[in-house]
């Protein structure tokens, strides 16, 4: 599982983003996650990541070729 938390510094609202995930220094698994697949019910998605609002993100994540020891976010 990995769970991080990021935040908008800008002065206005931005879109969520797709997260990108790299493993282990090399890719051994990418994909992007759409926010539906990392945010809670909650989470009004239409209306962006507020100025300065963090935002809490968990996923479940399954390696099966190598042990995943690190991993990276990409906002594109």
């Amino acid at each position: 599982m990995v769970s991080t938390r990021f935040v908008n510094t800008l002065p206005y609202a931005q879109p969520f983003p797709s997260l990108l995930f790299n493993l282990n220094g090399k890719v051994i698994a990418a994909r992007n996650f759409e926010p539906k697949e990392y945010l809670g019910d909650d989470i009004d998605i239409a209306a962006g990541i507020g100025s300065h609002e963090p935002i809490q993100v968990v996923l479940d994540i399954l390696a099966q070729e190598e042990a995943a020891v690190s991993f990276e976010f990409m906002f594109l």
